[in-house]
């Protein structure tokens, strides 16, 4: 399958093919609108469904459909708005299109699009305590503010491969409605007392979740590292850059909040 940036650079390439060829303006307006009219279609077929409740299960797949096919509505938008431009500023219409194909090529690479957040917390405790706790995912909705349930679906002890249904309730936030996710979560690697990492089984995207555990003289220094791979589509719309800011500053708030919470309840404080 072509990759979603290259389809986008060849709708803009033809764009600028057309003003560098097509001299005949009546050509480049009936272009512009069989541009144009093609941006609407596709902005058609993404329109949300009506009657979304208030607050709204996250589906993964279908919100990564919108934004492809918003990708693409807003190539044909820009071609289009190109070449009605060109009819008197040719050389502003080809930055345009030179500007939006940057665009397109800057969120490719996945440096880019990787979100990392990493915190520190001492806990008065041993390791293996603490281990104990975290470790245990059904622990979770005792300190995380977010995390409504957690439930353990494999047998057995917890270790590589154990897995846990999970329900978060995401806050709105920027105009965006509250979104529920339910999804399974599963344990990768597991090093009693010192590590273990998790990742979102059902989701998309690359994610990690890594907590790691040392011991320090007043007690157990925990390090968590979080680590996920926006989509390109995700990227390419401007979502990371409008919502990102907003949603990596709830996503801190709710860390070091949930931290502090386990702290309390391991040191025995509340």
């Amino acid at each position: 399958m072509t990759p979603l940036p290259l389809n986008l650079l060849l709708i803009l390439a033809a764009g600028a093919v057309a003003i560098v060829y097509g001299t005949n303006v009546p050509v480049r307006e009936l272009l512009a609108v069989a541009f144009m009219g093609a941006a609407v279609a596709v902005m058609i077929r993404a329109a949300p469904p009506k009657g979304v409740p208030p607050a709204a299960s996250i589906d993964e797949r279908g919100n990564e459909r919108v934004l492809t096919i918003g990708a693409y509505a807003g190539a044909l938008a820009v071609g289009a708005f190109a070449l009605l431009i060109a009819v008197v500023w040719p050389t502003w219409a080809l930055a345009l299109l030179g500007v939006a194909a940057v665009w397109v090529i800057v969120w490719w690479p996945r440096t880019l699009r990787t979100y990392t957040l990493t915190s520190h917390i001492v806990i008065e405790r041993d390791a293996a305590a603490v281990f104990s706790f975290v470790s245990d995912l059904e622990n979770e909705p005792r300190y995380w503010p977010m995390v409504e349930r957690i439930e353990k679906l494999t047998t057995g002890p917890i270790g590589p491969g154990t897995r846990f249904s999970a329900r978060v309730r995401l806050p709105a936030s920027l105009g965006i409605r509250e979104t529920v996710f339910e999804g399974v979560e599963e344990i990768v690697d597991y090093e009693p007392n010192h590590r273990f990492t998790t990742r979102v089984a059902s989701g998309l995207h690359y994610n990690f979740d890594v907590v790691t555990f040392e011991e320090v003289p007043n007690g157990t220094l925990v390090t968590h590292r979080f680590e996920f791979l926006h989509s390109y589509s995700t990227a390419v719309m401007g979502a990371t850059v409008i919502f990102g800011g907003s949603s990596n500053r709830i996503m801190k708030t709710n860390r070091i909040a949930a931290w502090a919470r386990a702290k309390q309840i391991l040191e025995g404080t509340g």
